[in-house]
This record gives structure tokens, sequence and C-alpha cells, in this order.
């Protein structure tokens, strides 16, 4: 059975906005500024205490994949021309794109398997589904032939 592969990659701008939007409905004060970079935690950064939340209801309606890793998030301030860093769950993450994906009708089928990506320009979500096809008609057997040659003499 193949498989579709679907990857929304999120620019730094459209990152902020979901980030920002999810942090202020579940009353999470984040780093201000816009998102400059974000990484994955190396192996020492993702023992960091983070914030925790139950993203469950978002995460079994649109099938995601729970992630243990965390996300390293580097936010920029233009008139203090600082980096701030905020370290997330990758769940966290995962749950503000997919948010952001609902209040922008963005089309996201609820049966994929979604994860979170990160790239050097953007924060991707990646959406994996089968795709069922026809099942297809076996090539002429060995029986069939047998019967036509049959029928013919």
């Amino acid at each position: 059975m193949p498989k579709e592969i679907r990857r929304l990659a999120f620019s730094h701008t459209e990152a902020t906005k979901a980030l920002n939007a999810y942090a202020d409905k579940k009353k999470v004060k984040l780093p201000q500024g816009k998102v400059l970079h974000a990484r994955f935690a190396s192996q020492g950064e993702e023992t960091e205490d983070t914030m925790n939340f139950d993203h469950g209801n978002i995460f079994q309606t649109y099938n995601v994949e729970q992630s243990k890793n965390n996300v390293v998030i580097t936010f920029y301030e233009d008139q203090t021309l600082e980096h701030k860093y905020c370290n997330v769950k990758a769940d966290f993450v995962s749950a503000a794109m997919i948010e952001y994906c609902i209040t922008n009708k963005v089309m996201l089928p609820k049966s994929g398997a979604k994860t979170i990506d990160i790239t050097e320009f953007n924060i991707c979500l990646d959406i994996t589904m089968d795709i069922k096809v026809e099942a297809e008609e076996p090539v002429l057997s060995l029986e069939e032939d047998d019967d036509a040659e049959e029928n013919v003499l």
C-alpha cells in the first residue's frame, strides 16, 4: 500500500504567530519577539524543567504522534536587540502548529499521522497517510490458459 507524505513548512513569522496564539490560549508566557531559530534540544538540555500541558484532545483528534523531545526556540527582540531562548516540549510546538492550521483553515487530514520536524529555516508538520488502492486483478493464470486451450480444440 503506498503512503502519501505531506509537509507543511511554517516560516519563522508563521511559527511566531502560532506559538504566541497557543501560548496565550494556554496562559503561558513566552519571550517577546520573533522566532529567529528553532532546533531540537541536545541530550543535556532536554532534562530541563519545561511547561507540561495535556495536549491529549488535539493529539487524539488529529492523530499526532507524541514526542519525548524538547525544542529550543530562539526569539529575537527588535527593540532591545536581545536573543532569548525558550525550551519547550515538542508536543507544545506540534499543538501550536495544528491550532494555527485550524484557525487559518489549512486542510489537515485527521487520519494522517503527524510529527514535527525542524529544518534550518522552518518548523515543519509532517503528515503521513496510507493510500488505499483498488485490488489489482491478477494477470492470466495457468488455469485460465488451460481452459481457453480446451475450448479452442
